[in-house]
């Protein structure tokens, strides 16, 4: 029985994969938005392979660019499909300071902003959904961060890889908090996958003891991606979710409070309007959606 249609960024590894191949089996339509292409369609096959029967499509998605962000969701929304489940799962480390296309420092431009203007696209195929839903993966990392923006668009002083990396997290709840505040038609959560074994910390511009640690912390403590991608499937499939709209969930897929920064109105009020002008959005645009 089709349950209906979820869009996964990410979809092609990690727990991107693991999510897309259970929601497969449960019967949703997959859409696997991938920054590579081919390796959509190799995960894609994959998927058909375990489930026959599974409705498995990729869409280009780079999302350190807004162009092909824009390209991508308007090539869904001419097709009018309504989208019940968005699925914000990809995400990146750098230990060095690199940029988006628009200049924006990249672990922020991609695990936040280029997931704000791809939801920002993809609000009126959300809303012809009976029961739409946003799911945004975060992390605890974001207990860690600091919501600063003089340096998103220029590096000022060093650059330091995990700082950044738990800034975007905190965007990500951020997020998740003002988008449930505004479109109470949508649920809207986020999520703690748990400290998942995949390549995201063995990047090549990863310091050597990075990467080494990462891979020996892979082996010995972290979870493997179907574990780590529960959460997503359990937010994505239920449905009834315990938890208002704009929760975090952790690894054992249990609603958690947050911090006084994740939990402060006037921050995410601000930061959404930061991603409003970054994105070339307008509050009279985002009030026509």
């Amino acid at each position: 029985m089709e349950k209906g249609t979820v869009i996964i960024t990410g979809g092609n590894s990690g727990i991107g994969l693991a999510s897309a191949k259970s929601l497969a089996q449960q019967g949703f339509s997959l859409i696997l938005a991938c920054r590579r292409p081919e390796a959509g369609e190799q995960a894609a096959t994959t998927i058909g392979e375990e489930t026959p029967v599974a409705k498995v499509e990729v869409l280009h998605l780079d999302l350190a660019s807004q162009e092909s962000i824009r390209q991508a969701s308007q090539s869904l929304l001419d097709r009018e499909q309504p989208i019940d489940v968005l699925l914000n799962n990809a995400g990146l480390y750098s230990a060095t300071w690199q940029a988006t296309a628009e200049g924006y420092e990249l672990q922020w431009g991609v695990n936040h902003l280029g997931h704000f203007l791809w939801t920002m696209q993809l609000l009126p195929l959300l809303r012809k959904a009976k029961d739409p839903r946003v799911i945004n993966v975060a992390s605890k990392a974001y207990l860690s961060g600091k919501m600063t923006y003089d340096d998103l668009a220029q590096p000022t002083g060093s650059y330091n890889g995990l700082r950044a990396y738990c800034r975007s997290k905190l965007a990500n709840v951020l997020f998740t908090a003002e988008l449930a505040r505004r479109y109470p038609d949508i649920e809207t959560y986020c999520l703690h996958p748990g400290v998942v074994a995949t390549g995201i910390g063995t990047t090549s511009d990863a310091r050597w003891y990075e990467r080494l640690l990462w891979r020996i912390m892979s082996v010995l403590a972290f979870r493997k991606p179907d574990k780590g991608a529960q959460t997503s499937i359990y937010l994505a499939s239920r449905a009834d979710i315990p938890a208002p709209s704009g929760s975090f969930f952790d690894e054992h897929q249990k609603p958690r409070s947050m911090n006084q920064i994740a939990s402060d109105p006037e921050a995410a009020r601000k930061h959404w309007e930061y991603s409003l002008r970054a994105t070339n959005l307008s509050d009279q645009q985002e009030l026509q959606e």
